[in-house]
């Protein structure tokens, strides 16, 4: 009888702790949230320039932004195309621009001078400009999306990051983050959410943690 009331007595003890285990998963939270930055880190990646990932689709920037009626050159959000000319002359002719030159037609100054303007052409011609972002900087041609400060993204990959949000608790926990326009992004560049796999890892570090004896110290 003595051996019997040992076990029974080692079975209670472990009824205890797999009692406490079953309340409390902050442990495997924080080995979820790891996770879940890699997937974000991998995912901004893979979709910097458009594409699939995780089961959502990015556009990448609209190309082009607009085809212009006069020669018919389309327009990309970066530029890069010559500006149309000035002169009527010269309009729809790409590389050319009419420019007003200046020019004194009596040095001396005590007597007064005038500027006599002359026209000529040129194949120096400024290009179109690329959009701006909102920090302020021009649209490059290959720039990746949603990644202009990588604000946005430190906040879902770092725990100090600007607007990062990481709470957990013994059943539930919270991953995101408070970034002014990430919720008008998430809508169209779906980056924060959790796919059957996800779910999955989740399922199985708290299994891991209720069973394998050791989720209460890792």
């Amino acid at each position: 009888m003595a051996v019997v009331s040992n076990e029974i007595r080692a079975l209670k003890i472990d009824l205890s702790r797999l009692n406490g285990r079953l309340g409390n998963h902050s442990v495997a939270f924080r080995r979820f949230e790891n996770h879940m930055r890699t997937q974000m880190i991998e995912h901004f990646q893979e979709l910097r320039l458009g594409g699939t990932n995780r089961g959502v689709t990015w556009a990448y920037f609209k190309t082009p932004v607009y085809v212009r009626k006069t020669d018919g050159v389309a327009v990309p959000p970066w530029g890069g195309v010559p500006r149309l000319a000035a002169s009527r002359a010269y309009q729809g002719t790409a590389g050319w621009r009419l420019s007003v030159l200046g020019s004194f037609s009596n040095r001396n100054r005590n007597s007064g001078s005038s500027i006599v303007r002359d026209r000529r052409s040129t194949v120096k011609e400024r290009t179109v400009r690329g959009h701006l972002r909102p920090s302020g900087k021009r649209l490059a041609e290959g720039d990746s999306i949603l990644q202009d400060t990588r604000r946005l993204l430190t906040s879902l990959t770092s725990v100090s990051g600007m607007g990062a949000i990481r709470e957990r608790g013994p059943l539930e926990m919270r991953f995101g983050t408070a970034v002014a326009y990430a919720e008008i992004q998430n809508r169209t560049r779906p980056f924060l959410f959790f796919t059957n796999t996800d779910r999955d890892v989740l399922e199985r570090m708290i299994l891991d943690g209720t069973i394998g004896g050791t989720g209460g110290n890792r």
